[in-house]
């Protein structure tokens, strides 16, 4: 890598316990080796660790095969891998989201799972790799259908394409067959 990379990536993430105490360390630590390829420079970082005016923000960096804490000015790209466990996350990502207007967003967050469902439904294609899908409403609603099934959710339920279970119905014969002796007779 140049001393001076083409882009600079942030990746705004959970916090977790440990070191570093960053939620998906080994996925990050991934993106980080792999960003001098592409002629980046990567900060790992949480929404605390924005500055209030959005003049630099604290996280880390992988150097030299470690993590090292860092301040910096704020990246170019931003892309925010944090999950909302209580609405107080949510509001401290938001917070630090709206002073980092110089970044630009790499990614969005997706619309709730229904909605992703209901779009890849309309899909032919991908409505037939869909598993049987229900609105979650309530605990009560959610134990009415496991009772009526004997297993809970059961793999018959699951909408496999046609395809794939005569690749997996294949390949069970195929193991059938090895496993006989050489010179007996294949049914």
């Amino acid at each position: 890598m140049t001393t001076t990379a083409m882009g600079f990536l942030g990746i705004m993430t959970d916090r977790r316990h440990g070191i570093p105490p960053i939620a998906e360390p080994e996925f990050c630590s991934h993106l980080c080796r792999a960003a001098p390829l592409y002629d980046l420079k990567v900060l790992i970082f949480h929404p605390d660790g924005v500055a209030a005016d959005g003049s630099y923000v604290s996280g880390y960096q992988w150097q030299n095969g470690q993590w090292e804490p860092v301040h910096s000015p704020p990246p170019d790209i931003l892309y925010n891998r944090c999950f909302y466990r209580t609405p107080e996350e949510k509001r401290a990502a938001a917070a630090a989201l709206s002073v980092l207007t110089r970044c630009l967003p790499w990614s969005r967050g997706l619309p709730d799972k229904w909605g992703v469902y209901e779009i890849l439904r309309r899909s032919p294609a991908a409505n037939a790799l869909l598993p049987e899908t229900e609105l979650y409403s309530s605990s009560e609603a959610l134990g009415n259908m496991l009772a009526g099934r004997e297993y809970g959710v059961s793999e018959a339920q699951n909408r496999l394409p046609r395809q794939a279970y005569r690749t997996r119905c294949n390949a069970r014969q195929t193991r059938g067959r090895r496993s006989k002796g050489a010179g007996q007779r294949q049914e």
